[in-house]
């Protein structure tokens, strides 16, 4: 099951960094987990070599440290129950490299970032920080978009997780955090596999006795039995998984039977290094993260 004991949760000051650290705030409540808020910040440059500056012209102050970190911790003071543990830390440098750098260093088992940092969504496939880091990190990370609507008062809620597996090591390792959460948020799981085709099928040969709609069947039938099998059988004591199975293009389906559904989190793995640089030529998790309207959690294998 998940064992989650330090969060990481950077903040650029946005509205998007805001709501994930609500989102935090809930998986901190869930785990009895200390949320560690982290803010990198670039300190200003001259504006002309220290040479030329004539000496009644003040160079531009060097920002320090406690000057901000006293604006994070102004930033999170109004978000924060007494009951959550917050520890604070600043560092100036490049966003990303550092996000995951001081991941690293506290050994942190939950990464929480907003989708909609200052740079805005649309760079999530140019560059963005969030990118960056999923690329990056081998740590489990929880990305935020903006809320559709205007959220309720009080706590983020996950009354419904939807898991898309592939039925893979890195499928398992969804599962079971998916099982975790669920178990924690008294929340409805959904297990979806999504049949791409034939072709995409691991042992094409096995097609050789069944006519195309046949072996779609069969892949259906045998993709409900798999994900049947795959709920360990103390799991189904205390929740009632729904398995589904679909055909089609997965990141579609998955975000079809997410809005059907109305899911609050989507929890899904992926393969290592080279799927996470296949991100931007389109690949299903990166559909997955640009456009959900819940948070989304992916965890490497």
């Amino acid at each position: 099951m998940a064992d989650i004991q330090r969060i990481l949760c950077p903040v650029d000051f946005s509205e998007g960094a805001r709501h994930a650290l609500e989102h935090a705030i809930v998986f901190a409540k869930w785990y009895a987990a200390p949320i560690t808020v982290f803010h990198v910040y670039s300190a200003p440059q001259p504006l002309v070599p220290i040479s030329t500056v004539p000496g009644d012209v003040p160079l531009l102050p060097a920002l320090q440290p406690e000057e901000v970190g006293e604006e994070v911790r102004r930033f999170c003071r109004p978000l924060t129950p007494a009951d959550v543990s917050l520890a604070f830390a600043v560092k100036a440098g490049s966003p990303a490299k550092e996000i995951v750098r001081h991941a690293d260093d506290i050994s942190a088992d939950l990464l929480i970032m907003g989708t909609h940092g200052r740079g805005g969504f649309e760079r999530l496939i140019l560059g963005s920080v969030t990118e960056k880091v999923l690329r990056t990190t081998q740590r489990p990370v929880l990305t935020v978009p903006p809320p559709v609507h205007t959220p309720a008062p009080g706590p983020a809620t996950y009354k419904t997780i939807l898991c898309p597996l592939e039925l893979s090591e890195a499928s398992s390792r969804a599962l079971e955090y998916a099982l975790s959460l669920a178990k924690e948020a008294d929340a409805r799981l959904i297990l979806l596999h999504v049949v791409e085709g034939v072709t995409e099928h691991p042992h094409p040969s096995e097609a050789a006795h069944f006519n195309v709609p046949e072996y779609h069947r069969y892949l259906e039938q045998d993709a409900m039995t798999r994900l049947k099998a795959a709920i360990p059988d103390e799991a189904r004591t205390w929740c009632q998984p729904e398995e589904r199975v679909e055909s089609g293009k997965a990141s579609r389906e998955i975000l079809r039977v997410a809005a059907d559904t109305r899911a609050e989190l989507i929890v899904m793995g992926v393969h290592g290094k080279g799927a996470i640089d296949r991100w931007l030529f389109g690949s299903t998790t990166n559909h997955i993260i640009r456009e959900a309207t819940c948070p989304v959690l992916t965890l490497r294998a």
